[in-house]
């Protein structure tokens, strides 16, 4: 969960990451789907066009860097981390 929600560089980032965390398994969260729309309406309730566009652009860049996944039928799914591997020489 932590390093989901660590992704995130912004505020709007880490609130999107922590509403997604929330519904994936792999991050603790019950897992289930959890749309685009509903992101929108619980992230920026009151419809103002500023705050819709922070996260819009919020959940784009996450899909850019891919640490998201938005689906053609507005699915959005976390992916999986990268592991890093240390190697000791």
């Amino acid at each position: 969960r932590a390093a989901l929600i660590a992704q995130g560089e912004t505020p709007e980032q880490r609130r999107v990451l922590t509403l997604l965390a929330d519904s994936t398994g792999w991050a603790g969260g019950q897992a289930g789907t959890l749309r685009y729309t509903v992101l929108l309406d619980r992230l920026a309730p009151s419809g103002d066009p500023a705050a819709e566009m922070a996260i819009h652009r919020a959940l784009w860049t996450l899909a850019e860097r891919r640490v998201l996944a938005v689906s053609p039928h507005g699915e959005v799914t976390a992916c999986e981390l990268p592991v890093t591997v240390e190697v000791r020489g």
